[in-house]
C-alpha cells in the first residue's frame, strides 16, 4: 500500500530538524482502542488520544522495497492503566488490529505518514 503524506509534512520532513513521533492505535477484539505514543507527552490527534509508552519500547521499523511495513514489534510491560494479565489470558489481543503513524507532534494539523 503507497503511503499518503501531506505537502506540508513533506516539507516538514526535508527539514534538518524535525519534531516527529510515532503513534500506535491498537484495537482490540472486543472493541476496546488502546493509543499509545513514543513522545514524552499525549498527543492527540483525530478525536483520539496517544499516551506516552511509558513502559515499553518498539523495536526496529523494517519496510519492503515499496515502503509498505513489513515487521515491527512492540515490547511493552501491562499495568493497570494499559491492561492486565485477565485481559492477556482472555485472548482480547488475540487478532487486534494494530496501526501505526508517523505525525508532527508540534503541528499535528500537517497529518500523518500512513
Amino acid at each position: 500500500m503507497p503511503r499518503t503524506i501531506s505537502a506540508e509534512l513533506q516539507a516538514h520532513l526535508e527539514l534538518e530538524v524535525t519534531t516527529l513521533a510515532m503513534c500506535w492505535k491498537i484495537e482490540r477484539t472486543d472493541g476496546v482502542v488502546k493509543s499509545y505514543t513514543d513522545h514524552d507527552v499525549a498527543i492527540v490527534y483525530d478525536g483520539v488520544t496517544y499516551s506516552p509508552l511509558e513502559s515499553g519500547r518498539p523495536s526496529n521499523y523494517r519496510q519492503a522495497s515499496d515502503l509498505a511495513p513489513a515487521n515491527m514489534d512492540i515490547e511493552m510491560a501491562f499495568d493497570s492503566a494499559t491492561g492486565t494479565d485477565d485481559e492477556l489470558r482472555a485472548g482480547l489481543y488475540d487478532y487486534a488490529e494494530v496501526w501505526t503513524f508517523l505525525i508532527n507532534w508540534s503541528d499535528v494539523t500537517m497529518g500523518i505518514v500512513k
